[in-house]
C-alpha cells in the first residue's frame, strides 16, 4: 500500500451522503484534510472529499553560507526567481540541476550542499515535479549537510531531518516521525538563529505539521505563526515562502474557528504577491484556492465560487503540470454551487475533475474515490438513482483497493448506498447498513466525537422512514447536543437536525414540542437565507431558497389540526417573513446600487447591466446553444455577486422588522378583509429519500378583519384546487364559453379558495395575497355564495386588490403626485422576424385609439400636464427607457412577447416567442414575458443589439431605476403570467416593474381583445383621474362599464372581454 494511503487509514474522515468530510476537532469543518503524496514531487497535499487542497510548502536555501563564519544569506539568486515569476518552475529546477552536475571536480563539499539545497527549494516551486528524483536529491543533501562540521552545518541538517519527520508522519510512519520531529525540536530551538529565515520558516511548518496530525491544533496555528512571522517578505523567495505560509496559517485559524484571523492572513497573503510584485501564476492560483476554501467553510458560497473561478482561470494555462490543482478547485466550484442549491450545475465541474484525476500518472485513489462519491450524491439529489448506484460502487471499489477491506469509516459510499436502498423502498436494510455504519464509525471516533452529527442525520432520518419516531428524536438530540454553537458549515447542519428532530416528535404525537422546534428551525433557515442569500445573484438565492426545505409546511399543518390564536400568529408572522425575502433582497440591492454614486459601485453597475443584456439577447435568439445560455448566465451570476460584495448592507432587507400581524391589523382599512394564501408542495410528514409518489401538495389561508383575530383555514390538496382553477382559467379565456360552464366553474373554484373562509359578506374590499395557481385567479367573474343568486363578485363587490405580500398593507401611500404620464404603444416593427418567427403581428387599432382616448383624458385633468406619447416609431426602445425613467405613470399598448404558440384568439395582443410547432422550447423560454416596441430599420453598428431589438425584457426592466414610478399598467396579453414558486411568487413583467421600484402594475391574465381592452383602459383611467377612485375600485367600475357599454351594444358580455386585468402592490 502506498505511504500516503496507509496514514489516510487513520484519518480519513467518515462522508454522510453529501459527501463531506469532518475536520479532527471540531464539527462545523465539514471537511479534515488529510495527507496524501504528490504523484510526482513528493510534497504534500492536504486532501478533502468535498473541497481539496493542494499546500505547496516552499523548500528553503540559503546560496551562500559559510560552514562556521559569515552570516548566512537567505536570498535564491535572481537568475532562478526569475525563472519561477514567469511561470517556469521547471526550467528553473533544470538550471540548478545543470549547474550542480557542471561543479568543477575540486568544489567543496559545502558548494555541493549549497547547489543541493538550491534543487530542493526549486522542486518546492515546481508542481508535478519527479518524485522519485525529489525523493534522490532530499537524500543527497542530508548526506551532504551532515558530511560538514560546524553549528551552521548542523543546523541545516537538523532543518532537513525536521522535514524528513515530516515526510516520515505523511507516509504513515507517525511514530518515527513524532519521534524525530520531537528529537530534532530541542536541537533546532538551540541551532535555529544559525539558519535563514527561509529555513527557518520551513521548520516551523515541520514542526507545525506534526502537531497538527497529534490533534494539538492550537500549538500547530503557533508554529505556521512563527513560521510566518520569521519572514520579513523583503526578498522575492522570501516574499513568496511568506504568502505561502500565510495561506497555511489562514486554513489552520479557518478551521480553529477563529474566521476573522484567517481573512486577515489570507488579505496579507494577497497583499504581499500584489502587483507591481511579479507573483507566479501558480502562487496567485494557490492563494485563491486556499480563499475559496476558507469562504466555503463559512457559508460564503458566493466567495467560493468567485475565488475558485479565480485559480481555475490561472491554472488552465500552466498546462498538465497542474492538472491536480486544476481539478481540486474545480471540486471547490462544485461543491459551492451545491451546498448553494444549484445541484445540475455543480455536475459539470465534478465529472470534469474526476477526468483530471483519472488521468494523472501517479492517481490518489482515495481522492478519486471521494469524488466518486461526491458525484453518486449529486446524481442522487437529481433524482438519477441508477447514475448514483454506479457512482457509489466505484467508489467503493476504489476505496477498496486504497484501504483495504473493512475499513468502513473509509467507505462514505457504503452509507450512501443505503440511500439508493430507501429510495427503492427498502427501509429495512436501508437502516441496517446505516446503522453498522455509524456503529464502526463511533467505534472509530468515540461515541461524543463531533465528526459524527452529520452521519447522526442520515441515521435519524432513516428511524423515521422505519416509523421508528422515538430512536429518530433521540438521535437528532444527540446530535445537537455533539453540534458546538458556531457559526459555518453546521449553521446548515444544525437547521437539517433541529427540522428532523420536529418531524420526529410529530410522529410521537408530541405535536407541541414539535411546533416550537419547528419554529426555532425556520428561525435558523431564515437566518441562513439572509446570511448566505444576500451575497448571491438572484437565481442563486432562489436555488438555495429551494434547497433549504422548509419547516413552515409542518408548522401550518401544525396549527391547522390545533388553531390556537397565539400560535397562528406566530406561524403568521414567519410566513409573511418568508414570503418574498429573495426579491426583498433584491430590490434592496438594486436600489442601494442605483443611489450610490462612487466610481467602484458604478463601474460594477454597468458590467451588470452589459451581462443582463447578453443575457437577453441570448436567450431571445433562436440561435444559442445550451453551452452559450450557460456562459451568459454564468456571467450574469458573477456580475451579481460582484455587485452584491459591493452593496454590503442589504441583508437587513430580509430583517422580519415590524411586520408582524399585530401590526397589519392596525394598518388594514375600514371595510375589508386580508386574505393570504399559502401553497406547500409536498407532506411535510414524508421521509427524506423514499421514494414514493409526490405530494399533492396542499394550500392554507389566513383571514384578518379589523374585527376578528386571525384565522387559519386548511382549504386541502393543492392538486384539487389546480384543477378547479385550470377549469376556471378555461373558461375565462374561452369567449366561446357558455353561461353554464362558466358558473360551474366558477362555483366550484369559490367553494374550494372562498367559502371554507367565512368572510362577512358586509366588507367592501378583498385583499388577497395570492399563491402558486391563485396567481392566474380571475376574482371578479366568480360567483356570489348565494348559489341561487346569478350576481357575480364584480356586480356586488367586494373590490379585489392583490398583493405581493402581506407587508405592503404597511407600506405608506406615495408622496409624490402622479403629474407626469408616459403612453407607449402601436410599435413599428421593422426587424420583428428575428425573434417572431412563424406568427405575423396583426395591427392594433384597438392601442392606438387607447392611447389617444387616454391622452384626450389627460389634459383637461391636469392643470400642467405633463405627457409623452411613444406611438409607431417613436416607440423605440432607447427613447421609452429615457421616458419611463422620467415618468411617474407608465401605460403600454402593445403586444407582448410570450412562448405560447400561434392561437386564432381574435385581435389579441399577444405573438410567440418561436415557432413552437416546428421548434422545442427551450427552459430559458419558459414564463418569459416581453413588451414589444419599435425596431430601427437599420440599427446603428455600435448600439447595444438588446437595447435596439424591440423587445422590453424582465431582464431588462429590473436594471432600470423606476423608484419615482407610481403605476405601470401593461394594457397587453399574458402580462401577468410567469414562472410561480411557493415563497417568491409569480416571476414575469410583474416581478421585475416591482422590483425596478415601481408601486404597482396593472396586468392581464390572458391574450385580451383589442377593442374591448381599448374600452375597458378609458373607464379604468376615467376613473382615476376625474372620480379620484382607488385601483381596485376603478378595475371592478371600468368592468361594470365595459358590460353596460356592450350589452347596450348587443355584444357579448364573456368575463373574456372585461375580466382580463388584475392589480398588483398599492391600490391608492
Amino acid at each position: 500500500m502506498p505511504w500516503c494511503d496507509r496514514w489516510r487509514v487513520t484519518f480519513v474522515r467518515s462522508l454522510s451522503r453529501n459527501g463531506s468530510f469532518d475536520s479532527p476537532t471540531r464539527a462545523e469543518r465539514a471537511v479534515l484534510p488529510y495527507p496524501v503524496r504528490h504523484p510526482r514531487s513528493g510534497a504534500c497535499i492536504l486532501r478533502t472529499p468535498c473541497l481539496t487542497v493542494g499546500l505547496w510548502f516552499v523548500a528553503l536555501l540559503t546560496a551562500s553560507m559559510l560552514a562556521d563564519a559569515a552570516a548566512p544569506n537567505s536570498a535564491i539568486p535572481e537568475r532562478f526567481v526569475a525563472l519561477i515569476q514567469d511561470d517556469r518552475p521547471s526550467d528553473a529546477r533544470r538550471l540548478a540541476e545543470r549547474e550542480y552536475q557542471d561543479l568543477a571536480p575540486d568544489a567543496s563539499m559545502l558548494q555541493r550542499c549549497e547547489a543541493l539545497e538550491l534543487i530542493m527549494v526549486l522542486f518546492g516551486f515546481e508542481p508535478g515535479a519527479p518524485d522519485d528524483l525529489s525523493a534522490r536529491y532530499a537524500t543527497q543533501s542530508l548526506s551532504c549537510w551532515q558530511s560538514l562540521p560546524g553549528d551552521r552545518a548542523r543546523a541545516f541538517a537538523v532543518a532537513r531531518e525536521l522535514r524528513q519527520a515530516r515526510r516520515l508522519i505523511i507516509e504513515g510512519k507517525y511514530q518515527e516521525g513524532f519521534a524525530l520531529e520531537a528529537a530534532r525540536r530541542q536541537e533546532f530551538d538551540a541551532l535555529q538563529r544559525h539558519l535563514p529565515a527561509l529555513q527557518q520558516s520551513m521548520c516551523w511548518d515541520a514542526i507545525g505539521n506534526a502537531a497538527q496530525w497529534r490533534d494539538e491544533l492550537e500549538a500547530a496555528a503557533q508554529a505556521f505563526r512563527k513560521a510566518t512571522d520569521v519572514l520579513d517578505g523583503g526578498a522575492s523567495a522570501e516574499r513568496i515562502q511568506q504568502a505561502q505560509m500565510l495561506g497555511v496559517l489562514a486554513l489552520r485559524l479557518e478551521r480553529a474557528g477563529q474566521l476573522a484571523e484567517a481573512m486577515a492572513a489570507i488579505d496579507r497573503a494577497d497583499t504581499l504577491m500584489a502587483p507591481p510584485f511579479p507573483a507566479p501564476k501558480f502562487v496567485r492560483a494557490t492563494l485563491h484556492g486556499r480563499r475559496a476554501t476558507i469562504a466555503f467553510f463559512a457559508n460564503r458560497w458566493d466567495q467560493a465560487l468567485t475565488h475558485a473561478d479565480a485559480a481555475i482561470a490561472l491554472f488552465r494555462p500552466l498546462g498538465p503540470s497542474v492538472n491536480e490543482q486544476l481539478a481540486l478547485n474545480l471540486v471547490t466550484r462544485s461543491n459551492a454551487l451545491k451546498k448553494s442549491g444549484r445541484q445540475a450545475d455543480a455536475l459539470p465541474p465534478l465529472i470534469e475533475a474526476i477526468a483530471l484525476e483519472r488521468a494523472l500518472p501517479d492517481q490518489d485513489l482515495t481522492g478519486l474515490a471521494a469524488h466518486m462519491n461526491q458525484l453518486g450524491t449529486l446524481q442522487f439529489e437529481l433524482n438519477q438513482i441508477e447514475a448514483a448506484e454506479a457512482s457509489f460502487n466505484e467508489s467503493l471499489a476504489l476505496y477498496r483497493e486504497a484501504l483495504g477491506a473493512g475499513k468502513e469509516l473509509g467507505y462514505p459510499a457504503a452509507a450512501n448506498l443505503a440511500a439508493v436502498l430507501l429510495a427503492r423502498g427498502n427501509t429495512r436494510d436501508a437502516r441496517a447498513r446505516m446503522d453498522t455504519y455509524v456503529a464502526r464509525a463511533e467505534q472509530q471516533l468515540g461515541p461524543d466525537n463531533e465528526r459524527l452529527p452529520e452521519l447522526l442525520l442520515e441515521q435519524g432520518n432513516y428511524a423515521y422512514a422505519d416509523h421508528d419516531y422515538a430512536a429518530a428524536e433521540a438521535i437528532h438530540q444527540r446530535a445537537l447536543r455533539l453540534l458546538p454553537k458556531v457559526e459555518g458549515v453546521l449553521a446548515a447542519q444544525r437547521y437539517w437536525h433541529t427540522r428532523s428532530l420536529a418531524r420526529a416528535q410529530h410522529g410521537l404525537g408530541n405535536d407541541r414540542a414539535a411546533f416550537a422546534t419547528a419554529v426555532n428551525a425556520e428561525r435558523q433557515r431564515q437566518q441562513l437565507l439572509r446570511n448566505v442569500g444576500s451575497h448571491l445573484g438572484s437565481d442563486h438565492a432562489i436555488a438555495l431558497q429551494q434547497k433549504l426545505t422548509g419547516t413552515l409546511d409542518m408548522i401550518h399543518a401544525l396549527v391547522a389540526a390545533d388553531p390556537d390564536p397565539k400560535r397562528i400568529e406566530i406561524a403568521w408572522d414567519l410566513e409573511i417573513a418568508a414570503r418574498q425575502s429573495v426579491a426583498r433582497l433584491i430590490g434592496a440591492r438594486l436600489q442601494t446600487a442605483r443611489q450610490t454614486a462612487d466610481a467602484t459601485t458604478q463601474s460594477l453597475w454597468l458590467a451588470y447591466e452589459q451581462a443582463s443584456d447578453a443575457y437577453t439577447n441570448a436567450t431571445l435568439s433562436p440561435a444559442s446553444d445550451q453551452v452559450a445560455m450557460a456562459r451568459r448566465r454564468e456571467a450574469l451570476d458573477q456580475a451579481e455577486r460582484a455587485l452584491a460584495a459591493q452593496v454590503r448592507a442589504v441583508a437587513q432587507a430580509l430583517e422580519p422588522g415590524a411586520d408582524r400581524v399585530a401590526a397589519l391589523k392596525s394598518a388594514l382599512p375600514r371595510g375589508s378583509a386580508l386574505i393570504a394564501y399559502v401553497q406547500f408542495t409536498q407532506d411535510p410528514w414524508q421521509p427524506e429519500n423514499t421514494g414514493r409518489a409526490a405530494s399533492e401538495g396542499r394550500y392554507y389561508a389566513y383571514v384578518l378583519s379589523a374585527s376578528e383575530p386571525a384565522t387559519l383555514t386548511d382549504l386541502g390538496s393543492g392538486t384539487r384546487i389546480a384543477a378547479a382553477v385550470g377549469r376556471w382559467q378555461e373558461s375565462l379565456r374561452d369567449p366561446r364559453s357558455s353561461a353554464l360552464e362558466l358558473k360551474q366553474a366558477g362555483r366550484a373554484l369559490r367553494r374550494l379558495v372562498l367559502d371554507p373562509l367565512s368572510i362577512p359578506t358586509q366588507l367592501s374590499r378583498h385583499y388577497i395575497v395570492p399563491a402558486g395557481d391563485l396567481y392566474r385567479v380571475s376574482w371578479l367573474p366568480l360567483p356570489v355564495a348565494d348559489e341561487r343568486s346569478a350576481q357575480r363578485l364584480v356586480d356586488t363587490g367586494p373590490d379585489v386588490q392583490l398583493l405581493d405580500s402581506e407587508r405592503e398593507l404597511r407600506v405608506a401611500a406615495g408622496t409624490q403626485v402622479a403629474d407626469s404620464l408616459l403612453l407607449v404603444g402601436a410599435p413599428a416593427l421593422a426587424n420583428r422576424e428575428r425573434h417572431l418567427t412563424g406568427c405575423g403581428l396583426a395591427e392594433l387599432p384597438g392601442a392606438s385609439a387607447e392611447i389617444d382616448a387616454l391622452s384626450n383624458l389627460w389634459r383637461p385633468e391636469k392643470a400642467s400636464p405633463s405627457m409623452s406619447v411613444l406611438v409607431g416609431k417613436a416607440a423605440m426602445e432607447p427613447a421609452v427607457r429615457r421616458a419611463m425613467q422620467a415618468s411617474r405613470l407608465l401605460h403600454f399598448a402593445t403586444h407582448t412577447l410570450s412562448t405560447q404558440a400561434c392561437e386564432p384568439l381574435l385581435a389579441s395582443r399577444s405573438v410567440k416567442l418561436i415557432d413552437t410547432t416546428a421548434t422545442p422550447l427551450r427552459p430559458e423560454d419558459r414564463g418569459r414575458g416581453a413588451l414589444v416596441l419599435s425596431t430601427p430599420t437599420k440599427p446603428a453598428p455600435k448600439m447595444n443589439p438588446a437595447r435596439t431589438d424591440g423587445l422590453l425584457t424582465p431582464e431588462e426592466v429590473v436594471t432600470m431605476d423606476l423608484s419615482e414610478v407610481q403605476s405601470v399598467v401593461l394594457s397587453a396579453c399574458d402580462t401577468g403570467a410567469g414562472a410561480v414558486t411557493p415563497e417568491e411568487g409569480a416571476f414575469g413583467l410583474r416581478r421585475a416593474f416591482r422590483l425596478a421600484g415601481a408601486r404597482s402594475v396593472v396586468m392581464s391574465l390572458w391574450p385580451i381583445d383589442d377593442a374591448a381592452t381599448a374600452a375597458l383602459m378609458q373607464a379604468y383611467y376615467r376613473e382615476r383621474l376625474q372620480r379620484r377612485a382607488e385601483v381596485p375600485t376603478a378595475l371592478r367600475a371600468a368592468a361594470l362599464a365595459v358590460i353596460a357599454e356592450r350589452t347596450a351594444a348587443g355584444e357579448s358580455v364573456h368575463p373574456y372581454y372585461w375580466a382580463g386585468f388584475v392589480a398588483s402592490g398599492d391600490w391608492r
